[in-house]
């Protein structure tokens, strides 16, 4: 196929999975997956819409007697999000955002930038991220600002355009390694490994920081306490996995990278 995969790539199928559409930095195309393959294995691509210079490019597809053109294009350029109803582009026409080589009845949807543009599938209404905020716009609206948006040669409207844009932050929390790994550890015994030579490197003076006949304690895949038993508030409980060191070194807090 011609999909780049080494450039952003959205896909979703349509048709029951019997095409799939492809959007990419400077273009989209439908690859035809229930006609099979032709020679040589490859399935045929339609072409929907192409970027001059955009960096994401969206389309909501629409049926036609010659197969499939795009009923909304929206793309990425220069930062900022731009609009361009399909009914406007000719075949081969790549959309642009210059001012001067612009695309004929070119919106600029976006206020401060954006990205991660999406369509519903009716085509209808638009999304787009700015850090943790997602933004929505009706395609509708638009209409309320096209006596703006051609007067506008340079900012395409968007004086108008962004009172007609709703937004909302999205907060997404999910637990850290910490969290992780207790909750993983939640029930199961303590560990601690006694008899074992530490090094702390804590005062960076060999006499100070080499502790024998230490033991670490860990409680739910953590560890709590370093040190001589005893000497720490955190007693381990009776039913604790215990290892015996042996007098071995144990090191706790030194990472060793090599290469071999």
């Amino acid at each position: 196929s011609d999909i780049d995969t080494e450039d952003r790539v959205q896909m979703r199928f349509m048709e029951k999975n019997k095409k799939l559409l492809v959007q990419q930095s400077s273009n989209a195309f439908i690859i035809d997956l229930g006609a099979g393959p032709k020679k040589f294995g490859k399935y045929a691509h339609i072409p929907i819409s192409a970027g001059k210079m955009s960096t994401e490019l969206v389309v909501a597809p629409t049926t036609v007697k010659a197969g499939y053109r795009a009923k909304n294009v929206a793309f990425v350029d220069f930062f900022n999000v731009y609009f361009v109803p399909g009914s406007v582009l000719r075949g081969g026409d790549e959309v642009w955002s210059k001012p001067g080589n612009a695309t004929k009845g070119l919106t600029r949807v976006s206020l401060d930038g954006g990205h991660d543009v999406t369509f519903t599938r009716d085509g209808k209404k638009i999304f787009w991220f700015l850090g943790p905020y997602l933004h929505s716009l009706e395609i509708s609206e638009l209409q309320k600002c096209s006596s703006a948006i051609d007067q506008d040669p340079v900012n395409f409207g968007i004086s108008c355009v962004k009172d007609q844009i709703k937004y909302q932050e999205i907060v997404v929390e999910h637990p850290t390694d910490i969290a992780r790994l207790k909750r993983d550890a939640e029930g199961r015994d303590q560990v601690v490994i006694y008899n074992a030579t530490l090094l702390t490197m804590e005062t960076g003076q060999e006499q100070y920081d080499v502790i024998r006949g230490g033991q670490i304690i860990i409680r739910g895949g953590v560890i709590t306490a370093v040190g001589l038993p005893g000497q720490d508030e955190d007693i381990p409980h009776a039913s604790a996995t215990a290892i015996n060191a042996h007098g071995g070194d144990c090191r706790h807090n030194i990472l060793e990278v090599g290469m071999y």
